[in-house]
């Protein structure tokens, strides 16, 4: 009996040795694996190139980081990186107006709260240099302490594409709203069409309340102009040429239009897909015209009316003119007879100045 039992616990303890040291392997093979692991972050971190950080959300200090955001924030090296502000690295406002210090609390506290935040940052380097990103933040915990690990993405230059973008397009509106100039395009491919502000304002149509179709827009055409402007729009499409087309738009109050509609189609192959066009109001110049076209014609009348008055006066001065001459005519005769009578009679006794005055006298009679 004393033989068993020492042998019952000789297997105790051998099943017990056995058993930790199963226990130990799986430790020292956890511990390992987690070293292991450990050790493969560390390396994606230090070695990414997409510029990694890790802040304390508490004080909002920058307590690691890779190479690649010491060179994004512009420092020397990660000594003269870490232990900073994350406000050392922000511009003081925001792109939204808010002060960089109200904005990071906000992302922090939302990040804290929902595990993660993405959201667009502007930072600034030492040298003053500004910079936009693209912020994914994420919380984690390390032995009971909460931090916040974010990556950067710049995108600055797309930020300058973005404002190089709004600034055409605000100059494009500028230049349509100062030629009263609008634009459409239609997508015949998937039948959407859209308008420019400066095309609705010259329909009257408001953008919010009506979208953009060729359906609307006929419906603004003149009655009578609208098989012509329907005609130019299939020829562009069926004949693959360019169309302008003059006519007019009626207005809801009444009021009447004129513009000046030019359109192309562009194709792949024989398949229209896409049609882009332009509608000018041209109905300040179409008044002018019809105005310089009033004042041409009423000169012309004035002009007429002048002639005739002229050709009368003419015919008047004409009538008097004969009625003088033949006036004169009688007495001028009597004087001629007289200077002649005289030359004859008294040529003797006429001297040479005297006899001069009668010729000169006869001589303008016969001109008379």
């Amino acid at each position: 009996r004393g033989r068993l039992l020492t042998g019952v616990f000789s297997l105790v303890l051998l099943l017990g040795g056995a058993g930790l040291a199963w226990l130990l392997a799986r430790v020292v093979r956890s511990e390992a694996q987690n070293a292991a692991a450990q050790s493969m972050r560390q390396r994606l971190f230090d070695n990414s190139q997409v510029p990694m950080v890790v802040l304390d959300p508490v004080s909002f200090t920058l307590i690691e980081c890779n190479d690649a955001a010491v060179r994004a924030y512009g420092f020397a090296d990660r000594a003269s990186t870490l232990g900073r502000n994350a406000m050392d690295v922000s511009a003081p406002v925001q792109r939204d107006g808010r002060p960089s210090v109200v904005a990071g609390r906000h992302w922090v506290g939302r990040a804290l709260k929902e595990g993660s935040a993405v959201f667009e940052w502007l930072h600034q380097r030492p040298d003053g240099t500004q910079w936009d990103a693209e912020v994914h933040l994420v919380g984690f915990d390390t032995d009971g302490r909460q931090l916040l690990q974010f990556t950067l993405l710049d995108i600055t230059a797309r930020r300058r594409a973005e404002a190089a973008l709004k600034a055409s397009e605000a100059r494009l509106k500028d230049a349509q709203r100062i030629a009263s100039v609008g634009s459409w395009e239609i997508d015949l491919r998937s039948n959407t069409t859209t308008w420019t502000d400066e095309l609705y304002r010259i329909i009257e149509i408001d953008p919010v309340g009506q979208p953009a179709s060729y359906e609307v827009f006929i419906e603004r055409v003149h009655p009578d102009d609208r098989a012509a402007v329907n005609r130019a729009y299939r020829i562009a499409v069926d004949a693959q040429t360019p169309h302008q087309v003059v006519h007019r738009l009626v207005m809801p109050d009444g009021r009447v239009k004129h513009v000046r509609h030019s359109a192309v189609t562009e194709f792949d192959g024989d398949t229209a897909v896409r049609s882009v066009g332009t509608v000018q109001d041209i109905t300040a110049m179409h008044e002018a015209e019809e105005a310089l076209r009033d004042l041409n014609e009423a000169l012309e009348d004035r002009v007429a009316e002048r002639t005739r008055e002229l050709s009368m006066l003419n015919r008047e001065l004409e009538s008097f003119a004969y009625s003088v001459s033949h006036d004169l005519r009688t007495p001028l005769r009597s004087i001629n007879g007289y200077a002649s009578l005289l030359a004859e009679d008294l040529q003797e006794r006429l001297d040479p100045v005297t006899r001069s005055h009668l010729d000169r006298i006869r001589q303008a009679a016969n001109r008379m």
